[in-house]
């Protein structure tokens, strides 16, 4: 019962504290930096970056008004928040490769091609390439997983449904016991 409890006590602890923005924020840190699961979801949030910037500036969305919808829509605090910062550092006349150098949550090839888009004037381009590659990583690492994840999810079911059954079993067996057959 107490380990119910304090499971049901993290689980609206947790909720609780990602509806405030730090509180968002610092899960949402601890997500892209989880071992196995963030890296996975750092590149799909970056695909979902590059694929809505392209989308964006092939639509002829001026580029800061474009990171800022981009950000909105990232689906995570860390990175909604460095977009932003590139937004700010744009309209004072940083180019975005320039600002996202120094940036964490940005790998270095992803920035270089950027730049170079920015410097050749296809960021638009360059922005679905990089998505697309960030696309296949996500769906290489995806398929990986499945077939690592697969035989555990046997091995759950197999022990659930081996329970269930010991479960109706036992009873059964005691209650032949007892009437002596």
């Amino acid at each position: 019962i107490y380990i119910i409890g304090a499971m049901i006590a993290v689980f609206f602890g947790v909720i609780a504290i990602g509806k405030t923005k730090k509180g968002r924020f610092a899960l949402d840190w601890l997500l892209i930096n989880i071992p196995i699961f963030g890296p996975l979801l750092r590149k799909a949030i970056l695909s979902r970056f590059c694929r809505s910037l392209g989308n964006l500036l092939i639509s002829g969305i001026p580029i800061i008004q474009g990171l800022h919808i981009n950000a909105k829509g990232l689906g995570n605090e860390v990175y909604r928040m460095r977009v932003e910062m590139a937004a700010e550092d744009i309209a004072q006349g940083i180019p975005l490769g320039e600002s996202l150098r120094d940036s964490p949550e940005f790998p270095a090839m992803m920035v270089q091609m950027i730049a170079v888009g920015e410097q050749t004037a296809q960021l638009d381009n360059i922005s679905g390439k990089i998505a697309e590659y960030y696309e296949e990583e996500v769906d290489a690492a995806v398929a990986g997983m499945s077939k690592v994840l697969e035989p555990l999810i046997l091995i759950v079911v197999g022990v659930v449904v081996g329970g269930i059954i010991a479960a109706i079993m036992m009873p059964i067996l005691q209650m032949s016991q007892l009437a002596g057959v």
